[in-house]
């Protein structure tokens, strides 16, 4: 596993530790993890936040793209854990794990978020996303998720077996429910996550398939 934590690259107190950071979950090349970034620092109106990437290749040097990030690379173990690994090696208080897909942030979207996840009832919080309908069970969403940091950690957070990391969100949500913590999806947030292409779905659709078969073995009790 590869950490690098550059200096922020804003003025704060020294020694001071932002409440937020945001993982960038980089899940489809450089170009989408740029134009991510980019949205993310142009239109998101809160107080300066930490900029984290999860990723499985290492840092490229000396692009000044992604200059004042901090990166986590775990090249042999996945993206689930490459998360893991991010939001362990910080030490903010409230995490957001964004995909690197997701488009569509409005100028509030990142305090709405966290004003729901400070809430000590609430496990994962999510945006209304791709127009997607919810049901009873209470679960989010994969793709954008606020959380408190020692909720995510006393879970262990995603489960790295799980290859397909909207298995992996379902199985952390259920993790956390049993716990008493409610999970929140906000129709006033509005986020669009970008499909993969053609090809690259069709690549992961095997792995996919086995982890919902998985996942509906481990919750059958919840899914019925």
């Amino acid at each position: 596993m590869d950490i690098t934590f550059p200096e922020p690259d804003c003025a704060d107190e020294p020694g001071a530790v932002r409440e937020i950071a945001v993982v960038i979950v980089d899940h489809a090349g450089l170009p989408s993890l740029q134009r991510c970034v980019h949205a993310l620092r142009e239109t998101t109106a809160h107080a300066p936040f930490d900029i984290v990437v999860a990723s499985t290749r290492p840092q490229p040097l000396r692009d000044a793209r992604f200059t004042g990030m901090r990166w986590a690379c775990t090249a042999h173990a996945g993206i689930a854990q490459a998360c893991n690994r991010a939001v362990d090696a910080i030490a903010n208080d409230i995490v957001v794990l964004v995909d690197s897909r997701c488009r569509g942030f409005d100028a509030d979207w990142l305090r709405a978020l966290v004003d729901h996840a400070r809430q000590p009832d609430i496990g994962l919080v999510a945006p209304q996303r791709n127009e997607a309908v919810f049901d009873a069970r209470n679960v989010v969403a994969y793709g954008c998720l606020a959380v408190r940091r020692h909720v995510f950690l006393r879970e262990s957070g995603f489960d790295p077996s799980y290859q397909d990391l909207a298995c992996a969100t379902t199985d952390l949500a259920m993790r956390i429910g049993l716990r008493g913590l409610r999970h929140r999806t906000l129709p006033s947030v509005q986020v669009r996550l970008i499909e993969s292409s053609t090809i690259s779905r069709l690549l992961g659709r095997g792995r996919e398939r086995a982890d919902r078969n998985r996942l509906q073995a481990a919750w059958r009790h919840a899914f019925t």
